[in-house]
């Protein structure tokens, strides 16, 4: 992949970790506007990762996906305000359908098991985008093995739910 996909990519992560620096810097700022301001960042960088997984191309895709996992697994209450898991459902679970790449199938049902690790209530958002279906065929296939365990644990956890 070239400069150019690896700087979109990687583009909001830096940018809204270098406003963060900026901003804890900035001695005069009013600690509520700080906190706002920074919320208000870390939509829009939920945003321009949603678009960046409806990418054409793959190694965005995964590279989208590698971000959004490491973001879901180290969120914390705040930051679980501000992620809106409905709208990465429908994406990942196209990706899991996906054939074109056996890693990037393994990716997203990786991102799925973070998000409904963190979020359980999108059970029922994985049963409306037709997701039981797509997890009981990707777990019965052994040609990915690790695409089947993954689609057995997150079909257990939509039964605990």
């Amino acid at each position: 992949m070239g400069f150019g996909g690896r700087f979109r990519i990687f583009l909001t992560y830096f940018l809204f970790r270098i406003q963060k620096r900026m901003n804890n810097h900035d001695r005069n700022s009013d600690r509520d506007g700080e906190r706002d301001h920074q919320r208000e960042q870390d939509v829009l960088k939920f945003d321009n990762l949603l678009l960046n997984l409806q990418d054409d191309s793959l190694d965005i895709v995964k590279n989208t996906i590698s971000l959004l996992n490491t973001e879901f697994f180290m969120a914390n209450e705040s930051m679980k305000q501000i992620i809106k898991p409905n709208r990465f459902v429908g994406v990942l679970l196209s990706h899991l359908r996906s054939e074109i790449d056996a890693s990037l199938m393994v990716m997203a049902s990786n991102c799925l098991l973070s998000l409904i690790d963190l979020f359980p209530e999108i059970s029922e958002t994985i049963v409306d985008e037709k997701g039981l279906k797509t997890l009981e065929e990707k777990g019965k296939s052994f040609e990915y093995i690790d695409v089947a365990e993954n689609s057995v644990k997150l079909l257990e956890k939509i039964a605990e739910n």
